[in-house]
């Protein structure tokens, strides 16, 4: 009966340690593999246009996979680094500064001190710059005769509409530190989606905007130039970790072939394509890819 006994007990621990190791290898939510890196992505299409970009390099330049994750904004971005959920993440300098720092001083060389915080405070690393910034700003229709943020701090009866983000977030107060902002502006809030069609249909004046965004384009809306200098650069790099760098380092050479490829207005191209010509991102990375003469 004791022998018995102990053979029942060896193969159930036999089924439980074979259970165990298939629901190891068979469980999509377990432990991400050794040459698996997952980079992540804020909801918008310039966001997911760079992770694709990266994303295509990888791929086909090494032997590691990538996972991409499309998050919400910044902050679920970069606590999803922090955790380890995601190892890398196109992040702007300005957002960097104003929105996970929290600091509203502007250093004079803002990538070069973002590097230096980030490793001390949060063990992150800042990698190349892609070569454009994406300043947060405000947008008007270009037969408008305003072309600074000046011009249209003089006129009170402007209708204005700002997405949600852009209210919670720092720029529109450092923009009414900055400026005679008058008082009758009552700016409302609108889905960015619906941000152009209202200002391009006239049911507003001025709206929030970014330099890339796909509609300046057709040169129907203008940005207006931040003449008081209220606000940061938003140059774009990556931004990862120190565990990621140590198990994956040739994503270091590859960020390089990336430095400086993509300007303000290819950018704002790229944007373009996938949103108004409805070109997938998938084909639109490779392209841009093949055309910097990386693939």
């Amino acid at each position: 009966m004791k022998e018995l006994k102990k053979q029942l007990w060896l193969i159930g621990l036999s089924f439980c340690a074979c259970l165990i190791f298939l629901i190891l290898i068979l469980n999509p939510f377990s432990t991400r593999g050794d040459h698996t890196i997952t980079i992540g992505a804020k909801n918008c299409t310039e966001q997911i246009i760079l992770a694709e970009i990266f994303a295509t390099l990888i791929e086909e330049r090494t032997e590691i996979e990538v996972v991409r994750r499309h998050l919400e904004g910044t902050s679920i971005c970069f606590q999803s680094l922090l955790s380890g959920d995601v190892d890398l993440y196109f992040e702007y300098t300005g957002t960097a500064l104003l929105n996970i720092l929290k600091e509203t001083t502007f250093p004079g060389d803002l990538y070069s001190y973002l590097k230096e915080r980030f490793s001390d405070k949060y063990g992150l690393i800042w990698l190349d710059r892609l070569g454009f910034s994406n300043h947060y700003g405000l947008v008007v229709r270009a037969e408008t005769p305003y072309r600074t943020i000046t011009d249209i701090a003089k006129d009170p009866r402007l209708r204005l509409a700002f997405d949600p983000e852009f209210t919670a977030r720092s720029e529109f107060n450092l923009i009414k530190g900055s400026y005679p902002i008058p008082e009758e502006w009552k700016p409302k809030l609108m889905d960015q989606v619906l941000l152009y069609f209202s200002l391009l249909n006239e049911s507003v004046d001025v709206i929030s905007g970014e330099t890339t965004h796909g509609r300046l384009v057709d040169s129907s809306c203008v940005f207006l130039e931040d003449n008081c200098n209220a606000l940061p650069k938003y140059e774009v790099a990556a931004l990862t970790s120190k565990t990621c760098l140590e198990k994956f380092p040739e994503i270091i050479s590859l960020s390089k072939l990336l430095s400086g490829k993509i300007t303000e207005k290819k950018m704002r191209n790229l944007n373009h394509a996938v949103e108004f010509e409805g070109v997938e991102v998938k084909d639109l990375a490779r392209d841009f890819l093949i055309e910097q003469g990386l693939l």
